[in-house]
């Protein structure tokens, strides 16, 4: 989904986690007010959360998007957003090259 794209990287208040991860957010355009509808189309991190990739961390002092998060996390859980797996195995095949097997939608 990024390959061969530019992202633009913004830091919150720390460079890593307590575990030296590195922490960022991933925006796919730069952005210009961040309006929730803007961090909506724009940044990458939101888009998983919302379409139901995955579950957010919080490692304070960097709580910039949190309430975002937390909200965008809430309705992919209530609208019930497994598609995501489907998503995955189509580019786990995709990457993998494996035609012709079946799966459970």
């Amino acid at each position: 989904m990024l390959e061969d794209k530019t992202v633009y990287l913004e830091k919150d208040i720390s460079n890593t986690d307590k575990y030296g991860r590195l922490l960022r957010y991933v925006w796919l355009e730069i952005p210009e007010s961040n309006s929730g509808q803007e961090i909506n189309s724009k940044m990458f991190n939101a888009m998983l959360l919302s379409n139901g990739f995955g579950q957010q961390s919080t490692f304070p002092p960097n709580v910039k998007y949190v309430d975002t998060f937390t909200n965008y996390e809430r309705e992919a859980r209530s609208a019930k957003k497994a598609y995501g797996r489907l998503i995955v195995m189509e580019l786990l095949m995709e990457i993998l090259d494996i035609r012709n097997i079946e799966y459970k939608k």
